[in-house]
């Protein structure tokens, strides 16, 4: 698994996930089918040569589970932005105690409570491999927990443990996966700017599966990049990663 293990509750082998290219046009990457048991890999590239080519990317790799792949369609920096922020998940879950139960446990029944106990022990027993293998700080057991409360050394280091936030984040996605949190189940474009995408970035609805299965409509932001188009994160996340870890982030 490209170094980490994730054990225990964890299937061995990657398929090939969210966020790549194939099943694309002429000069677009693409992926082909592997016999089963095997890992399936989408190949691509940094970006891609538009925003539906980055879309398309995304959703061949997302139903490949190709991490690695999908990260690369992202700009560098919301790499980084978004592996800052998955970090303060795997950090806190070296707690004491830690679950991903929170708030979650009200009108449950059994077979639901056991289910939930089970997705929090996986999930547990990935973030610790991955704090092992990132060197992501410990917690201390008085240690507060909220971003306005952590310290200027914790938030550095777990900067430094995420490195450029490749790698960081595409193993953060394969943990989530192994109890059903999938993101990017894309389904199509809808559309784009009005004019086009002649200024370089722009914003396009497209359309995608909740964890009901039901379509949902969201907003996608893309960038072009020394003539390659990438993913973006979106404003509010830029604003909320900015009031969490300050300027640290700039390139």
């Amino acid at each position: 698994m490209r170094g980490l293990r994730l054990g225990g509750h964890f299937r061995a082998g990657l398929v090939a996930a969210a966020c790549a290219t194939g099943l694309l046009a002429a000069g677009s990457p693409a992926w082909a089918a592997v016999e089963e048991g095997e890992v399936a890999q989408v190949v691509v590239e940094e970006g891609a040569e538009s925003p539906a080519a980055v879309f398309e990317g995304m959703k061949a790799a997302a139903e490949a589970k190709d991490y690695d792949a999908l990260v690369r369609l992202y700009t560098p920096e919301a790499r980084r932005a978004a592996a800052a922020i998955a970090s303060l998940r795997v950090w806190r879950s070296g707690a004491p105690g830690w679950s991903d139960m929170s708030g979650r446990k009200n009108g449950m029944g059994p077979e639901e409570l056991k289910a939930l106990h089970a997705k929090s022990r996986t999930l547990r027993d990935g973030f610790t491999e991955m704090r092992e293998k990132y060197g992501v700080p410990q917690i201390h057991p008085d240690q507060d927990v909220r971003p306005e409360e952590m310290s200027e050394e914790t938030l550095d280091k777990l900067l430094d443990s995420v490195g450029d936030g490749s790698a960081f984040h595409a193993d953060y996605m394969r943990v989530n996966r192994e109890v059903g949190e999938d993101w990017f189940r894309l389904v199509r474009m809808e559309d784009g700017p009005r004019d086009g995408w002649r200024a370089g970035t722009g914003t396009a609805r497209v359309v995608m599966l909740d964890n009901e299965g039901q379509e949902q409509t969201i907003l996608m932001h893309f960038v072009r990049i020394d003539g390659r188009w990438y993913f973006e994160v979106a404003p509010n996340f830029r604003r909320y990663v900015r009031s969490v870890f300050g300027d640290r982030l700039a390139p």
